[in-house]
């Protein structure tokens, strides 16, 4: 009797979870309805983590079959994918004003909830107008210098490399540099992480960017998103050892700085802190105004009420998310460029000509006197014409951009459509966009034989819309870090090809083998052959 009873309450346990989640289902449907966009429902976003399914192979599965606009719920909210170019133009830029915001995230952790590509509204505006001018191209020309320096590095490590053997894990190698060039450019302290593993600030920085997620940091992020006051409640952090180690040692440069400062010894400022530091002091009494997208429809008025000033705290996070925007994101593209002109040796002879060709012209220009080691004769205004080189670099962002959709949030219940009325969607106050870079980036629309590695679609005029392409997302919330990390990996793969020829070996996986991220794409080890020009 006791086993009828546990199966018939099972049974009527089943019946009712099943109507609920039908329920659910038809419900979101009706929303979706209203919001005249199709739904179509995907694997809980909890067990996409837990099962470690790629999210951008999913949507870009849909993206085939014809799913340019659907609504799914993701992180439970209502979340409309759109691969559109003239619609991400239209949230991304035009009406920016009503998408400040990406998703909601909230934690108790300084180093992220202060960071600017998470922070809100007001607060976003004041900390990105203190930060603008850290990426001016004259404070990127004072940076060049700890850019050059962390090529020595590589370019010295590459050639320990090989004595042993000629299979080379690039993954690894380009890792080693974009920390060492982070970790300088960010706090102004020289490091070589492939030959001082411990290193404290080393070990600290490769936990900040472990790879891979356990269980217990899946159910912290996912209790950030679902229920973020009850995060804060229960006071979650990411990484409390982390964040206390570069709050700690952040706290003494900039203590030193500010005592240097007041004393007038101010001295040469190169670095991220100090520049930030160095704003600081230069608009203490300045209006906050934003540089902007001439397409934006955000007026400076909207900026001029801000007052340009940064916390501690948010000066700490600012340097901790530039280790964050910075490391996979530039070592992926570093190592798939690799990777891309190894399997493409056409490609890749193509860009070494053009290298010697440049260099031995700007040795011609700079004479018999002028530098004779490459990486000073290369100056940040002589980058510009390596064209083909710039070309590579934007097409590996375009196969394997790093971060593989951008979000935004809408501030108001609002319609937006394309010029001639088409594609119009209906949103509601909190609804978020979402863009799949990935997807969109595969657009045999926009760009023919998107599978194929063809540089020369950056060369000349384009011939696709501008916001097919957005590796960096647009408009005025796009990576603030974006010349930075351009200049790293030009210089990084300039001065590779220029010495080194990258071919495919026998560990070389083809194709590569990618970790599971939900929002970026991040490659497993990437073996090539390396052997000296």
């Amino acid at each position: 009797m006791s086993l009828a009873l546990l199966v018939v309450g099972l049974t009527v346990i089943a019946t009712i979870v099943w109507y609920l989640l039908n329920r659910l289902e038809e419900n979101n449907r009706e929303e979706y309805v209203k919001r005249n966009v199709r739904y179509i429902p995907q694997r809980n976003a909890f067990l996409q983590m837990i099962f470690k399914e790629r999210f951008e192979e999913a949507k870009y599965e849909l993206f085939k079959q014809g799913h340019r606009i659907f609504g799914f719920n993701f992180l439970n909210t209502y979340t409309v994918s759109i691969a559109e170019p003239e619609l991400a133009q239209v949230v991304l830029s035009k009406e920016f004003t009503n998408f400040i915001n990406r998703r909601s995230f909230e934690t108790n952790d300084p180093l992220f909830q202060n960071n600017v590509s998470i922070v809100k509204d007001e607060k976003w505006k004041r900390l990105r107008a203190v930060m603008t001018p850290t990426f001016s191209t004259g404070k990127l020309r004072r940076m060049k210098p700890l850019v050059d320096d962390t090529i020595c590095t590589l370019n010295r490590n590459m050639a320990n490399a090989i004595k042993s053997s000629s299979d080379v894990n690039m993954k690894r190698m380009y890792g080693a540099f974009t920390m060492d060039t982070i970790i300088q450019v960010a706090f102004g302290t020289k490091v070589d992480s492939l030959v001082e593993p411990n290193n404290p600030v080393i070990i600290h920085a490769r936990k900040l960017f472990s790879v891979d997620m356990s269980f217990k940091n899946i159910v912290k992020f996912t209790l950030m998103l679902l229920t973020p006051k009850f995060a804060n409640f229960l006071k979650l952090r990411i990484s409390p050892e982390v964040t206390d180690f570069f709050f700690k040692f952040a706290m003494e440069i900039i203590d030193q700085k500010r005592k240097n400062m007041k004393n007038g010894n101010v001295g040469k400022t190169n670095n991220f802190m100090e520049l930030l530091l160095e704003a600081e002091v230069e608009n203490e009494e300045e209006a906050t105004k934003l540089k902007l997208t001439e397409e934006s429809n955000i007026d400076e008025d909207g900026f001029k009420k801000s007052t340009k000033y940064i916390t501690n705290d948010e000066l700490v996070a600012q340097c901790a998310g530039f280790f964050l925007a910075g490391y996979d994101t530039t070592a992926t593209t570093l190592t798939m460029a690799s990777y891309l002109l190894a399997t493409n040796p056409d490609k890749q002879d193509k860009l070494y000509n053009e290298i010697s060709a440049v260099i031995n012209k700007l040795t011609e220009e700079a004479g018999p006197d002028g530098p004779k080691d490459s990486v000073e004769l290369i100056t940040f205004d002589s980058l510009p014409r390596f064209e083909y080189l710039t070309a590579v670099i934007n097409e590996a962002l375009r196969l394997y951009a790093p971060a593989t959709f951008i979000e935004r949030e809408a501030s108001r219940d609002m319609t937006i459509q394309k010029e001639d009325g088409t594609c119009k969607i209906n949103l509601k106050k909190k609804d978020v966009i979402q863009f799949p870079v990935y997807s969109m980036h595969r657009d045999p629309e926009q760009f023919p034989e998107p599978e194929s590695f063809k540089p020369e679609r950056f060369l000349g005029e384009p011939t696709f819309h501008k916001y097919a392409y957005i590796p960096f997302g647009s408009g005025p919330r796009s990576c603030i870090a974006r010349s930075l990390a351009l200049l790293e990996a030009k210089m990084a793969l300039l001065h590779t090809i220029r010495q080194y020829k990258l071919s495919v070996s026998s560990k070389t996986k083809i194709p590569p083998e990618f970790y599971f991220q939900t929002q970026l794409v991040v490659p497993r080890d990437v073996i090539l052959k390396v052997e000296r020009r």
